[in-house]
């Protein structure tokens, strides 16, 4: 019989040896997975268009607004844009944090102009929150400017406006105060006078006189 301490030996060494081969069996299997994952093709999915940075509503969408980002299959939102051209120069219609995807109900579509071929659509905040929640899509007013400083008369800026949309305030920017005073609104407007529209408007204190 082989003595007790040559058998403890033995079997030690087997450990050993089958302890290496393990680590062996490992490491190789840790570099197969990282080289399988370095040219691994990009997963299956689409791509669809999300914001690059955080937008307000009312802003006018740019190239430089817009990315795109692959989504898993079956996850691609309803209404969703593969293609950031077909936003470029439309309106945004609720705030989006960056990395959110473009829906056609978040963009003022370019099918609302179309019965107004002399008009263009300009967002104009309206101080009294209470009166621009009586506004609907569709309702025709008049846009009166008044000189918060009493200095000048008011003045008729537009008749006629058409009410396109209200956009969705941004919460976290009416929390932070950064939103601006008054409710945003999207009017349909004529071309002729716009700048001197979008001047009034930042600087007087806006109010609408339904007409019809």
């Amino acid at each position: 019989m082989r003595p007790l301490l040559e058998l403890l030996s033995d079997a030690r060494r087997r450990v050993l040896i089958h302890r290496r081969a393990i680590a062996a069996v490992c490491a190789g299997l840790a570099v197969w997975i990282a080289l399988h994952t370095l040219t691994a093709e990009p997963p299956a999915g689409e791509l669809v268009v999300t914001a690059a940075h955080d937008l307000t509503s009312g802003s006018t969408l740019g190239a430089d607004d817009l990315t795109r980002t692959r989504f898993r299959p079956g996850s691609t939102p309803d209404g969703s844009f593969g293609s950031p051209e077909r936003l470029v120069g439309r309106t945004l219609l609720a705030p989006l944090t960056r990395g959110s995807p473009l829906t056609a109900r978040q963009v003022l579509g370019r099918s609302a102009l179309a019965g107004y071929p002399d008009d263009v659509a300009i967002g104009l905040r309206i101080p009294d929150e209470d009166a621009a929640a009586l506004l609907d899509p569709g309702d025709r007013v008049d846009l009166v400017a008044s000189d918060p400083q009493g200095e000048r008369p008011t003045e008729t800026l537009v008749h006629d406006a058409v009410v396109l949309a209200l956009p969705e305030p941004d919460p976290d920017a009416v929390r932070l105060g950064s939103e601006g005073a008054g409710r945003l609104v999207l009017f349909a407007v004529p071309k002729v006078g716009i700048e001197h529209v979008a001047a009034m408007g930042s600087s007087h204190f806006l109010t609408v006189i339904w007409n019809r």
